[in-house]
């Protein structure tokens, strides 16, 4: 059943034969059942409709036709206002209708008057307009009591009266709505007789407008349209309300273009371009910094109203660059080639637009040009080869672009005499390499050929040490780093030994990253093969302990770090979570037991890729065995990392649950007159809280903090990361959460700021200590003393909070 007309006089259809309509007076009513709706308001009306079809009734139920007095003091309407004719009753009953222009409210919505980009004191109206929507034959006038707007001072603020007005158009001009007389509101086409206050009138809209003049200050204001009727039954004893938000206006960014392509760029030309910042918004528009490509330093430059900021660097101005609605400022970028490779980067501008305080622009460069790569692509390593036996490596070179490489020259210089070269699986024509010839390599084609290395004796200096012989190899082609070379190194044996080949699967990573090494490269001679393979880690930075090799020490192939459970996937994962150098060693053993002549050594650096790393690391003397796992196997420490409005909650003398759930309020338990920061339900950043919302950058993923770790077991590390912070002040704390009765700890806090250790800092904990560690200023990304503190932070003893009662820790 579906309805077919307004709603105080609703039409019911079913679409059958035995639905039927009967002209009524100045109504039309159905036969059909209606809705259970439809009956509880109109329950009279159907129950008259149904006692005359059914019964024949001669009377209708009800007040007999009564007239309404309305507002009138007694004045008695025509029956055909109140009643319909004949025995049959007709509900008449007005429909209060509200609009803003042409959209039509609801009672208790919101209308946003934008005042941003207004000068303080100019007015702006808003129109409304109130209508009675009922169906004319079945009307009653809409009567308007009384409009007024009721407004409240913000806390905080003064102002010499309500900047809001209610007017109400009269006469063709506007009055106050305070004590206007209104006149009926009816449809069109109401009949005249049944208007109760002739002296007054009706009309069929009333115009009613309210005047904001903005204030002096930059705080929003609400206020609150309330308008009271007679007439419609929904609004019986109820105004209808229009909650008014006058907003201050806000800036927004505009980045254009969001991508720069530097074209083609040969090595050592340095090509400009630029992206416009514009605001776009309605209030003025504040440029903080500029992060400028900080994963790609060396090719990029910038220039901003005439500062300089280098690639990899974060250029901050103070005062930040303030541009005014329509404003726009130029980013003048620079590229230069310093390589064959082509540069995927970004430029990231932070500003104080809300909806978007980081904008992201991609910086390109030499993407659609030949590149051709070359493997190994530094060093050939033989490794040793027994004196008076041929030693052979392969070089493949590989077009990685997406244009064909031309290679032009090709030669091999050796002052040695062990080293050569055999070229003839190239297709040369029987013909030396050169711009007349050239070595082609089609796209996504490779070229492979073999170098040599054949020692005459072993080479070693006075002490007795083995040297390498060494020659180079030195090519040239058509991309846009035209030479390029490659060291080839041998050592010469007198014994017949395996030669140690170590790869790893990256030179720098950042933590919780996973690390390959292999070993299968390793080369024994004689046709004989490796058999053993011996792992060493001779180098680790501070604190970094219980890691090993997984899933030991003699594989071909191993991992290197701690295990962890992925937080994501919930598997466990070997990586290493602790920043600085490792240096790794490789010794091998053929099958005739012959130990590996040399140890192959390598560095591996483990260096943080966001904006903000902090690291956490503990030692226990009193924990016998450091490295085990599980339920209190060593005591339990916590990194913690908050946001300032973490101490804007309402101050409370101590932590208390309310209802089971933490009271909303904030301590001093500090006791320095400002609410804590720490345990805060939104704003800290600890293990019961490791991935809060606080931010609003446009990649969601990037301007929240997260932490990776919560070691509960001793040690450490727990990580925490920032890639895109907010320009505001964040403090760092650690908390001994549970000593498991192994006694106090000496923690160690690592600060990295875009990549670089910033700070390093040492304080020995009890249970419940709270150590307020430093706070971190963005955009600088200074490193500040808390308030109260030493240089080295402060320590607030017993630091009982009432999340740490409600979670059940020690420290209740």
């Amino acid at each position: 059943m579906s309805p077919q007309s307004h709603k105080n006089r609703t039409v019911y259809s079913r679409g059958s034969a035995s639905s039927q309509s009967t002209a009524i007076g100045a109504g039309t009513v159905s036969t059909g059942v209606p809705g259970r709706s439809a009956l509880a308001k109109h329950g009279r009306a159907w129950a008259t409709l149904a006692c005359l079809v059914a019964l024949g009734c001669s009377d209708p139920p009800g007040d007999g036709g009564k007239a309404d007095a309305g507002s009138t003091g007694g004045t008695k309407l025509p029956a055909k206002c109140t009643a319909g004719p004949g025995n049959i009753q007709i509900e008449f009953i007005a429909n209060l209708q509200v609009f803003q222009e042409a959209k039509k409210l609801s009672s208790a919505g919101v209308v946003t008057i934008a005042s941003g980009g207004t000068s303080a004191g100019q007015k702006l109206d808003t129109p409304f307009k109130v209508i009675n929507g009922a169906n004319a034959a079945s009307a009653r006038e809409l009567r308007i009591t009384s409009v007024e707007v009721v407004y409240a001072t913000p806390a905080g603020v003064s102002e010499p009266g309500s900047p809001f007005e209610c007017l109400v158009e009269s006469a063709g001009a506007l009055v106050p709505c305070k004590g206007h007389v209104f006149g009926a509101v009816v449809p069109e086409g109401f009949d005249p007789d049944c208007v109760s206050n002739k002296a007054v009138g009706a009309r069929t809209d009333q115009q009613v407008i309210v005047r904001y003049t903005k204030p002096v200050d930059s705080s929003p204001r609400v206020a609150e349209l309330r308008i009271v009727t007679e007439g419609d039954t929904d609004f019986a004893g109820k105004p209808f309300l229009v909650s008014l938000a006058a907003t201050v206006g806000s800036a927004k960014i505009a980045v254009s273009p969001t991508t720069v392509d530097f074209g083609t760029v040969k090595l050592g030309e340095k090509k400009p371009a630029e992206f416009k910042i514009t605001n776009v918004g309605d209030a003025p528009l504040q440029v903080a910094k500029l992060d400028l490509a900080l994963d790609d330093a060396k090719p990029f430059a910038a220039e901003v109203e005439g500062k300089a900021c280098a690639g990899g660097k974060t250029c901050t101005f103070d005062p930040p660059l303030t541009l005014a609605k329509g404003k726009t400022i130029a980013v003048k970028l620079t590229f230069t080639g310093v390589d064959g490779a082509g540069h995927i980067s970004s430029a990231m501008v932070y500003s104080s637009d809300p909806s978007q305080p980081a904008v992201k622009v991609k910086l390109v460069a030499n993407q659609n040009i030949p590149c051709l790569k070359v493997v190994p692509s530094a060093v050939v390593n033989f490794g040793s080869v027994q004196v008076g036996k041929l030693g052979t490596k392969q070089v493949c070179l590989s077009s990685c672009g997406t244009a064909p490489v031309d290679i032009t020259d090709l030669q091999l210089a050796d002052t040695s005499g062990a080293f050569g070269m055999d070229l003839a699986g190239l297709k040369l024509g029987g013909k030396a390499i050169s711009k007349e010839n050239p070595l082609g390599v089609g796209l996504n084609g490779n070229a492979c050929f073999d170098v040599t290395c054949e020692p005459e004796s072993e080479n070693k200096d006075a002490s007795g040490k083995a040297l390498p012989f060494q020659a180079s190899l030195k090519l040239d082609d058509n991309t846009i780093q035209p030479t390029k070379s490659l060291k080839l190194e041998c050592y010469g044996s007198a014994t017949d030994c395996p030669t140690p080949i170590l790869e790893v699967s990256a030179e720098q990573i950042v933590p919780q990253d996973k690390l390959q090494l292999k070993a299968s490269q390793s080369q024994a001679t004689g046709g004989k093969s490796i058999e053993k393979y011996k792992w060493s880690v001779v180098k680790l930075p501070p604190g970094a302990q219980g890691l090993k090799f997984f899933p030991d020490d003699t594989k071909a192939v191993v991992f290197f770090g701690a295990e962890t459970v992925n937080k994501l996937t919930k598997k466990t994962e070997v990586s290493i979570n602790v920043a600085g150098e490792y240096v790794f060693q490789l010794k091998v053993t053929d099958n005739a037991g012959v130990a590996g002549c040399l140890t192959a050594e390598t560095t591996v650096l483990v260096i943080p890729d966001e904006a903000i790393h902090v690291e956490l690391l503990w030692d226990t003397p009193g924990d016998a065995n450091k490295t085990d796992t599980g339920l209190d196997a060593g005591s339990d420490l916590d990194l913690h990392f908050t946001h300032p409005m973490a101490s804007k909650g309402t101050a409370c003398s101590e932590g208390k649950l309310c209802n089971g759930k933490l009271c909303p309020c904030q301590p001093d338990l500090d006791k320095d007159g400002s609410n804590d920061p720490f345990f805060h339900g939104q704003f800290d950043c600890y293990w019961y809280n490791s991935s809060p919302n606080w931010a609003s950058v446009t990649d969601a993923a990037d301007d929240n903090p997260g932490l990776d770790l919560d070691d509960t077991d001793g040690l450490g590390p727990e990580n925490l990361n920032l890639f895109a912070p907010e320009n505001v002040n964040y403090t760092v704390g650690v908390h001994a959460w549970d000593e498991h009765g192994y006694g106090e700890s000496t923690a160690t806090v690592n600060i990295y700021i875009l990549g670089a250790l910033k700070g390093t800092y040492v304080k020995k904990l009890q249970e419940c200590d709270l150590w307020w560690v430093k706070v971190i200023s963005w955009p600088a990304g200074d490193l500040l003393d808390v308030a109260g503190g030493s240089g080295n932070g402060k320590v607030t003893a017993n630091y009982k909070s009432a999340i740490a009662a409600g979670l059940g820790g020690k420290c209740k």
